[in-house]
């Protein structure tokens, strides 16, 4: 039995805010899902997301407390899309500990869009390759696979444009995939379960 997955994933890195924070967004069907780091340690209260539609004013969708005790930590956060929403702006309203106030640049995202970046990832019989959908391109292409966390765990290069990946060092669980094809510099994202 094969499964089929459709994901819609963008990657879109905004500038630096506070101290040594980027700000990156994944798209998915049915979420956006935030992410950034911090090396501020103890110097920050907490964080807001705030979001607004087109014609809208920002609004806080939610709350994130400071992890204290590291120099350095990484955040989250899944805001789930509904069928309406076409055009989303974000930021990140970031609190001190001593009182101030920064902000992330603002995040454009035009969901319609990231409809170019679809990979559509399904398993073979015995889920030890994974078959991509790809457009057909001259050369090869790069494979990156990474945990829900981020973590790269394997890259491979396609022989001759083949479109298989192996996956049989895989453990089960759900995974995140990159494929870029170095001469047209196009990139596809998708994420795939085992």
């Amino acid at each position: 039995m094969r499964k089929i997955y459709t994901f819609i994933i963008l990657f879109v890195a905004l500038s630096t805010f506070a101290q040594s924070q980027e700000l990156q967004a994944i798209v998915s069907t049915t979420n956006v899902q935030l992410r950034w780091t911090s090396t501020a340690g103890y110097a920050i209260d907490h964080y807001e997301i705030e979001r607004r539609s087109r014609g809208e004013e920002f609004k806080t969708i939610a709350l994130i407390l400071a992890e204290n005790g590291s120099e350095s930590a990484a955040y989250l956060y899944k805001d789930k899309l509904t069928g309406g929403d076409q055009h989303l702006y974000y930021r990140v309203h970031c609190f001190y500990a001593d009182g101030t106030e920064s902000y992330s640049d603002i995040l454009s995202l035009n969901l319609a869009e990231a409809k170019d970046d679809l990979l559509k990832i399904s398993t073979d019989v015995a889920g030890c390759r994974l078959l991509l959908d790809l457009p057909t391109e001259k050369g090869s292409n790069l494979f990156r696979i990474y945990n829900m966390n981020g973590q790269l765990l394997e890259t491979q290069r396609s022989a001759g444009g083949s479109n298989v990946v192996e996956a049989d060092k895989l453990a089960s669980g759900k995974y995140f995939m990159e494929a870029y094809h170095p001469v047209s510099g196009k990139r596809f994202y998708g994420t795939f379960s085992l």
